[in-house]
């Protein structure tokens, strides 16, 4: 019995670590910006196929008149042990995916200084983050998202009343368009931009 529980369990393990994979590699700064969300339906479909497999067994042994075997076999480990790992992985996985956008935007401190400075000695936003480097910036920092500034006024009109903004598309799933955005106010509705709004620092996450 004890064998059994130590196969589920770490079958669990496995499983939850492949979904939240992705969300570790955000916390790193490493990538897992956007994701298909495909980590979280493979383990269900395995589920449906081990499932599948074990029916079209029994049926055939029914078919030949063999008697059933009741020992119980390694599906009956695998199984579970998949199901309890999917439902830690999705339990967990918003929190770290949120941790790492955290990280980002504290990441992103000395990207923000460098374009009020800019700002402060050219009177106007820059047109690219390219274009502080070297005067601004020795590089721009690693670890974050795919970001753009946006300063062209027809653009800015989905965003309000703001003279720049700091945009990221990081969508979760196909059907899921989230952004990662800044405004230099720091002023945030509640909701907006397509989806319900959380703040994660100087920074906001929509979540669409």
């Amino acid at each position: 019995m004890k064998k059994k529980i130590g196969k589920a369990a770490i079958i669990a393990l496995i499983t939850a670590s492949f979904i939240l994979w992705p969300d570790v590699l955000t916390v790193m700064g490493t990538g897992g910006w956007s994701s298909t969300g495909l980590e979280l339906f493979i383990p269900i479909l395995l589920v449906l196929v081990i499932w599948l497999l074990r029916l079209i067994v029994k049926l055939s042994r029914f078919l030949e008149g063999k008697v059933q075997n009741k020992k119980e076999g390694l599906s009956s480990q695998v199984i579970p042990g998949i199901l309890v790992g999917w439902l830690l992985g999705i339990l967990f996985s918003g929190e770290l995916r949120m941790y790492g956008f955290e990280l980002a935007a504290e990441r992103s401190e000395p990207l923000i200084k460098a374009i009020e400075r800019y700002i402060h000695d050219n009177g106007e936003p820059p047109d690219s983050m390219a274009v502080l480097v070297p005067t601004y910036l020795a590089e721009i920092p690693a670890k974050l998202p795919p970001i753009e500034i946006i300063t062209d006024p027809e653009r800015l009109t989905a965003y309000g009343d703001t003279p720049w903004v700091l945009s990221a598309m990081v969508s979760k799933n196909l059907e899921n368009w989230d952004l990662f955005i800044y405004f230099p106010d720091q002023e945030y509705p509640e909701r907006g931009f397509g989806g319900v709004i959380e703040r994660l620092g100087a920074w906001a996450y929509v979540h669409e």
